[in-house]
């Protein structure tokens, strides 16, 4: 909000990416939107967000299925999400020329870090985490700490975040064994 309100902030390295920051609104400029810094062949940073899930306890009707395929199709991912702020899932919308043009090119610009970025952890605790680890990183690089002795606060920080953790952890990937 400051950064689109305002010229005090010019730019943030890392930050997530909101498609509503990207075209100028009354009062506001738009905000530019780039891919992240990244090694070769690595991760271009977190992708994060809400979407769309059942929980393990519903027993959802044919009508609501049918509306959430609706939602995943190309014309609804295309036009019908960015033309009203929303971010869409599918890859084509994200190369689509018209979509680009309604949000400051965000989706063309951003699509190599959507595509390499590592998923958020979802466990309890971890936007908790993620906070408390953002502080450390301002204060780290406000005093100028040790790289060494920063790592060593993260990683206290998010074995803390894990222990505390309720339900299930999402580190296996692929079929649950039993």
């Amino acid at each position: 909000e400051r950064m689109a309100g305002g010229d005090e902030i010019a730019l943030v390295p890392l930050i997530f990416g909101y498609v509503n920051y990207a075209s100028a609104k009354t009062g506001q400029s738009a905000i530019a939107f780039s891919d992240t810094i990244r090694a070769p062949g690595g991760a271009g940073g977190v992708l994060g967000g809400t979407g769309i899930g059942f929980s393990r306890r519903a027993t959802p009707s044919a009508e609501l299925l049918d509306h959430v395929a609706s939602l995943m199709t190309e014309n609804t991912q295309t036009h019908l999400i960015p033309a009203h702020g929303g971010q869409p899932s599918a890859r084509c919308a994200w190369a689509d020329r018209a979509a680009n043009a309604g949000s400051g090119d965000f989706y063309s610009a951003t699509l190599k870090t959507a595509e390499t970025a590592l998923l958020r952890p979802r466990f309890d605790g971890y936007v908790a985490f993620q906070t408390a680890a953002a502080n450390h990183i301002r204060h780290a690089l406000d005093v100028r700490e040790n790289e060494h002795k920063t790592l060593t606060t993260l990683r206290a920080l998010w074995a803390q975040a894990r222990a505390r953790a309720r339900g299930d952890l999402d580190d296996e990937r692929g079929p649950k064994k039993n």
